[in-house]
């Protein structure tokens, strides 16, 4: 061993600049986590189904509306027409 080497210490403290620069990628990357988690539930609703008369008929034309809800407020959901077999489908709610 070369008496003039002295190792570096392992436990040498991490510089402030360096500690702050990680917790801030830290937060950046959480932050997207929670906006692309948060976004993937946001619309991922869809209503479907048949309108039929009394005889159990499909009924074409029919406008279907959705309204949502989130707490007291209404908002505008979505609206389509019964296709000629009476079903309909509103998706991104």
């Amino acid at each position: 061993m070369n008496p003039t080497h002295i190792p570096k210490n392992p436990h040498k403290e991490t510089p402030f600049l360096s500690l702050l620069s990680l917790k801030l990628l830290r937060l950046i990357l959480l932050s997207l986590f929670a906006l692309f988690a948060s976004a993937s539930y946001a619309f991922a609703g869809t209503i479907s189904g048949t309108v039929t008369d009394n005889a159990n008929n499909p009924i074409e034309g029919i406008n279907v509306s959705a309204s949502l809800k989130a707490g007291n407020n209404w908002g505008y959901g979505g609206y389509t027409a019964t296709d000629a077999d009476g079903k309909y489908t509103i998706s991104n709610l």
